[in-house]
């Protein structure tokens, strides 16, 4: 009786624990990036570099930044401008309709126009990153490390259905990821629903990306795909012919 009771105690605390770690991930990216733009302009910068992509809405991070911006908003020095610029950007990559009134406010004060040139940015960033977010932040609360959130992001963009998300998921498998099993089956499923139907140019790009990675990858599997690509006329130009060069590249 002891024993199962010591057992499940350990079986608790493990589980604790690795809960608590997986937690870690995200909530540690978070506060890494609010200690970053309570940082001077470079670090604020480099924080709303890292924040792109990120899928991150977190309301306490951007109240922060939008407070920060407040106490910002006045100076007109070249440093203060700036670092009012990359505020007004990081506040549209929140995806959060709350910040859109005074986002609004900073486009229509023609006194702080770098403000109000990214303030407008901001206010398109704002539309598009609502549907983003969610998408590339799906299960980042089960990342161990940041290394682990930005694969499953990856994974997630790739099987977007946003064709801007599906090509940003394909730049970094080709940058990080060349070889990984996972995305590259997610990359290829993509593409078979994507190839076929992709009309606008954000579409074709998309598609095109995607039989580039495959074709880097030099895995077997995906060769049938991509000739049937190439010999398809129906299919756009770009694609096949990015199609081409993945069969020549493997």
């Amino acid at each position: 009786m002891k024993k199962n009771v010591a057992y499940r105690l350990l079986s608790l605390a493990v589980l604790s624990f690795s809960v608590s770690a997986y937690a870690g991930g995200l909530s540690d990216e978070i506060s890494n990036l609010k200690n970053d733009f309570a940082g001077d302009q470079y670090q604020v910068k480099k924080a709303t570099d890292k924040l792109e992509w990120s899928g991150i809405s977190d309301e306490s991070l951007f109240d922060q930044i939008a407070q920060r911006l407040e106490t910002t908003k006045t100076d007109v020095s070249k440093e203060g401008a700036e670092l009012s610029a990359n505020l007004a950007t990081a506040l549209g990559l929140s995806g959060l309709p709350k910040y859109d009134a005074a986002l609004q406010q900073y486009e229509q004060d023609k006194s702080t126009k770098k403000l109000a040139k990214y303030a407008r940015s901001a206010r398109v960033k704002l539309t598009q990153f609502a549907n983003y977010n969610p998408v590339i932040s799906q299960n980042n609360q089960n990342a161990a490390t940041e290394k682990d959130l930005e694969r499953l992001r990856t994974l997630n963009m790739l099987k977007s259905s946003y064709p801007q998300l599906i090509e940003r998921g394909a730049r970094v498998t080709s940058e990080r990821y060349q070889q990984d099993e996972e995305l590259l089956h997610a990359a290829h499923q993509t593409l078979l629903g994507l190839y076929k139907t992709a009309k606008t140019s954000q579409e074709t790009d998309a598609a095109a990306w995607l039989c580039k990675i495959l074709g880097r990858s030099k895995k077997p599997e995906f060769t049938q795909t991509l000739l049937n690509i190439a010999a398809d006329k129906s299919v756009a130009g770009n694609i096949v012919k990015y199609a081409k060069k993945a069969t020549e590249a493997q």
